[in-house]
């Protein structure tokens, strides 16, 4: 077994004094989320195609978002011609 100089673990002990009850969550990133604005939705379902886990699908003429299969990747909202989808941290969405 070979061992890595560069990586050392740390105790408990240390790891809690390097965070304080202020900045414990700001070494996670925010969540994001998908999100659609239907009254600016044109309804093309240009999005759908073009996702690479096939999160989007239309039911008529509207869009299904499946948050759990989306990972945030920005190409629906990069293939919008209308703008109608935008990956927003979930803190500005609620």
């Amino acid at each position: 077994m070979s061992i890595n100089k560069d990586i050392r673990i740390k105790t408990t002990q240390e790891t809690n004094a390097l965070l304080d009850r202020n900045t414990i969550f700001s070494i996670f990133p925010p969540m994001k989320i998908l999100v659609h604005d239907r009254g600016v939705c044109l309804e093309c379902a240009g999005c759908v195609g073009v996702c690479p886990k096939m999160a989007l699908d239309m039911y008529g003429l509207d869009l299904q978002i499946d948050q759990e299969k989306c990972i945030r990747c920005g190409l629906c909202a990069r293939a919008c011609p209308a703008g109608a989808l935008k990956i927003q941290e979930m803190n500005d969405v609620l």
